[in-house]
């Protein structure tokens, strides 16, 4: 799928995942993965995490760093022409340095709004908040004494960990009302 057509069609459409550790921001992004329409969701703009994706499709974000956004959200829009990624706030200061740095996007002058609508085109923002304070106070110490940020992935299927993700996306959705899961949603969540 592609063309002059297609693109004209279908602009890319960009959006950034906002949070903080430990607010949920990993239940929403592979969830949005497992749809296989709305991107690749990840922290690619983490300096520790940017030499492994760069690896992964032959870029280098030490000499090139406009290149390497570039052929980032190439690599990683999915076919509906939607390319997303995460941020986190300890980071982000760093991140736009970086981006004035490759003096493509903006220079000192360039706002940090402007500055992202420049590398990332029709960009929304997404702001993932945790309601529990306290819960997430406490999650992030238990995770910065273990070291254990996330739990171990288990070998499964795309498809199935994608019915998985689907089913704890619906419960949470409707456990968040305050209501029970609707019956005909019930038993469609029972055959994923």
């Amino acid at each position: 799928m592609g063309g002059l057509f297609h693109k004209l069609r279908h602009p890319l459409r960009c959006y950034v995942v906002c949070a903080i550790p430990r607010c949920g921001s990993n239940l929403l992004t592979d969830g949005l993965h497992a749809t296989r329409r709305a991107g690749v969701p990840k922290q690619f703009f983490l300096a520790k995490f940017e030499s492994r994706y760069g690896a992964d499709h032959g870029l280098d974000p030490v000499s090139d760093y406009a290149a390497y956004v570039h052929g980032i959200v190439q690599a990683k829009t999915t076919s509906n022409e939607v390319f997303g990624f995460k941020l986190m706030s300890w980071y982000l200061d760093d991140f736009l340095l970086r981006l004035r740095g490759a003096h493509v996007f903006g220079d000192a002058g360039t706002g940090d709004l402007e500055l992202l609508q420049n590398a990332f085109p029709r960009l929304r923002f997404v702001h993932v908040v945790r309601r529990h304070k306290l819960r997430q106070a406490l999650s992030t110490a238990r995770a910065l004494q273990t070291g254990l940020w996330n739990r171990p992935r288990i070998n499964r299927p795309m498809s199935e960990r994608g019915r998985t993700t689907r089913r704890a996306l619906a419960k949470l959705f409707f456990a968040g009302r305050g209501r029970p899961v609707p019956g005909r949603i019930r038993k469609t969540m029972r055959r994923l």
